[in-house]
């Protein structure tokens, strides 16, 4: 189910964007302009296509995964051989219509291509082109390639997760794919914003590495200036405390998350220990965090005395940050996820796919993820045919 022009809506309606990416950041960057209206036209090789096409378990009756689903609604597929003079003419074409341009080959390789920047905005001086990388276009290790667990390693997230003197763990999800796309997009959206005040495109660049890096924000200013040591602190954090999954009499798991003075004595009161408070070892959260290894056991002797549902009962009467541990499956059931469109259902003839929503609300131009993501070149044909009965105005 390709979109049409007239079936488009939401804020970045009218505005074209070619898509060279691949994998997770790139692909997810472009979703969400695509959810906002823009159109989206994603190259790719004319036979292996996207990576994703072959990764992730295959849902469709010929054969896309869930994770190529996943990233790739509201697009149109192009395939097109980039190491043929003929691709490259085409992708010059294709550039010359656009507004965005966005890439995720490691540096050089548009370049060598003849489809970097410099080569492109003298005809396009109005071009927001966009490119990632996995570490940065300068430094030693620039031209490496890169992907979520890797940088997760590499910028210390791995460190901080685990158990308390465990071994490092992966974060159970592709956090620094994306927050690299988030990133993407919100360049993208401020180059587009400054253009319509000046009338210049402008190149936007974001490295994986320094998006990972990012995600330690509230470390960075101990670690560097005091030599902090952030480590494993397994349900809790390094931070504060309590801040953590702590285990109900029925064996489920309930996060507490008193991260202010006011919510540390609401949890007090409302466990039934008000006698806590009168404690000096726990009086701040920086005493907590030094007598950590006391009041974690006692505060798990106390949420072992009542079921999960219980405790969720009584902390939310409190307004104690709580809620229950759930799996992947229930969370994406959850009343909760349906009634604000946290996860969407996508159907083109016999095919159908839940996918997670647009988490950007808009009272006057809201998004929409309506278009099935593409068969590969499907819509090839269509795309040039249209292209090439225009003539782009002069930019």
């Amino acid at each position: 189910m390709s979109i049409t022009a007239d079936q488009r809506s939401g804020p970045l309606t009218g505005i074209r964007v070619i898509d060279f990416t691949h994998a997770l950041a790139g692909p997810y960057a472009t979703m969400l302009l695509g959810d906002l209206g823009a159109e989206i036209v994603k190259i790719e090789h004319p036979k292996r296509g996207d990576g994703t096409r072959h990764m992730g378990r295959p849902i469709t009756d010929d054969g896309l995964t869930d994770y190529y689903l996943s990233l790739n609604r509201n697009k149109l597929s192009v395939g097109l051989h980039l190491k043929s003079e003929e691709g490259i003419a085409v992708a010059k074409e294709l550039i010359r219509s656009a507004d965005v341009v966005i890439h995720n080959f490691r540096p050089g390789v548009m370049e060598r291509l003849g489809l970097g920047y410099d080569d492109l905005v003298a005809d396009s001086p109005d071009l927001v082109y966009a490119c990632v990388s996995g570490f940065g276009e300068t430094g030693p290790l620039s031209s490496r390639g890169a992907n979520d667990i890797t940088l997760q390693a590499m910028a210390g997230l791995m460190s901080t997760t685990g158990e308390i003197g465990g071994s490092p763990l992966r974060i159970g999800i592709s956090l620094v794919d994306i927050t690299t796309g988030l990133y993407v997009f919100s360049g993208v959206l401020a180059a587009l914003y400054n253009r319509e005040r000046t009338g210049e495109g402008q190149r936007v660049h974001v490295s994986m590495l320094k998006s990972a890096v990012s995600l330690l924000a509230n470390y960075v200013p101990g670690v560097l200036g005091h030599d902090d040591t952030i480590t494993t602190a397994g349900r809790g954090h390094a931070q504060l405390v309590p801040y953590q999954a702590f285990e109900a009499g029925d064996g489920q798991y309930v996060i507490v998350g008193a991260f202010t003075q006011t919510f540390w004595e609401d949890f007090c009161r409302a466990i039934d220990r008000a006698d806590l408070l009168d404690d000096l070892r726990f009086a701040t959260n920086a005493k907590r965090l030094e007598s950590r290894d006391v009041l974690v056991p006692i505060l798990e002797t106390e949420m072992r005395r009542r079921d999960r549902e219980e405790w969720l009962s009584l902390l939310a009467e409190a307004d104690v940050p709580c809620a229950p541990v759930l799996s992947v499956g229930d969370a994406l059931r959850h009343p909760q996820t349906s009634v604000t469109d946290g996860v969407v259902h996508l159907e083109n003839g016999e095919d159908s796919v839940w996918m997670s929503g647009l988490p950007i609300e808009m009272s006057r131009t809201p998004g929409n993820p309506m278009g099935f993501p593409p068969r590969l070149g499907a819509d090839g044909p269509a795309v040039l045919e249209a292209l090439r009965a225009t003539t782009p105005s002069p930019r």
